[in-house]
C-alpha cells in the first residue's frame, strides 16, 4: 500500500519483502508453516495466504499469486468442512474463540472477492457469514463495549492477559467493518437479496497431513451418520 501511494518508491524492496513472504509457497509447501522448522499449523495458515494473496495483486505480482493459489483453493475447502453450525471456522491450534467467527467474516469476504477459491456458493457463504456475526453479535456487551473474552467458561483464553482483551475487541471491530464493506459490494454485484439462517453443511471427515508432501491419495472423504473433520498433524 505504501508503494501504491507513491509513499516507498522502492520496488527492488517492495518485491524482496513480497519473494521472503512467499517462499513457503514458491517452495512448494500446501500449508504455511508458523513455526519453522518445528512445525504449527492453525489459523494462521489459513490468514498469512489471503494476506499474500492480496498483497500480491497489489503489487501485480501474477508469479505469486500462482503459486499461493493452490494453498488457497485447499485451504476454503478445509476451512468449509470444519466449519461448524454456529459459525465458527477452526477448532483446532492456539488462537481459538471469537478470533475464528473473525475468521469465517474474512473468509467469506475474501472468496466473494476472489470467487474462483469459493469451496461453496455465495449464499451458503452468506449464511456462514451471518451465523459468525449473530455470535460476535451476541458476545459484544454493550455496556462495557468488550467481546467476552474472559466471561466464564472461557478457558481457551487461558494464555491472554486482561489488556489483550482491549486487543481482541479493537481486532474484531477492524476486521467485521473492512469484510462487510467487502462483503456487502459483492453480494450487490451478484445480485444475492436472501439466504438461509442456518448452514447447509455435509457430512464429511477428512484426515489432511500438513508437514508430509502432498500426496492426494492421503485424502480422503466419506459420509457418515456424524460430521467428523479430523485435520492432523503427522
Amino acid at each position: 500500500m505504501t508503494t501504491e501511494l507513491g509513499l516507498n518508491k522502492d520496488r527492488d524492496s517492495l518485491d524482496d519483502l513480497l519473494n521472503r513472504a512467499a517462499s513457503q509457497f514458491t517452495g512448494g509447501a500446501l500449508f504455511a508453516d508458523d513455526a519453522l522448522p518445528t512445525g504449527r499449523y492453525d489459523r494462521y495458515s489459513n490468514e498469512y495466504a489471503r494476506a499474500l494473496y492480496d498483497a500480491a495483486a497489489l503489487a501485480g505480482r501474477d508469479d505469486l499469486m500462482k503459486a499461493v493459489a493452490p494453498s488457497l483453493k485447499e485451504q476454503m475447502k478445509l476451512w468449509w468442512d470444519l466449519l461448524s453450525p454456529d459459525g465458527y471456522g477452526y477448532s483446532w491450534g492456539r488462537s481459538l474463540g471469537a478470533i475464528s467467527y473473525m475468521d469465517t467474516m474474512e473468509i467469506a469476504a475474501f472468496v466473494g472477492k476472489y470467487p474462483e477459491f469459493r469451496p461453496a456458493p455465495l449464499p451458503q457463504i452468506a449464511s456462514a457469514y451471518y451465523a459468525a456475526w449473530r455470535w460476535l453479535r451476541n458476545d459484544f456487551k454493550d455496556q462495557t463495549h468488550l467481546l467476552s473474552v474472559f466471561a466464564f467458561g472461557r478457558g481457551d483464553y487461558g494464555y491472554i492477559t486482561r489488556e489483550r482483551e482491549w486487543q481482541q475487541t479493537t481486532t474484531f471491530l477492524a476486521k467485521v467493518i473492512d469484510a462487510h464493506k467487502q462483503f456487502t459490494n459483492v453480494l450487490a454485484k451478484e445480485n444475492i437479496t436472501g439466504f438461509s439462517s442456518h448452514l447447509t453443511l455435509a457430512n464429511v471427515a477428512r484426515f489432511v497431513y500438513f508437514r508430509n508432501d502432498w500426496d492426494e491419495s492421503l485424502e480422503c472423504g466419506w459420509f457418515d451418520k456424524e460430521r467428523c473433520i479430523l485435520p492432523c498433524r503427522s
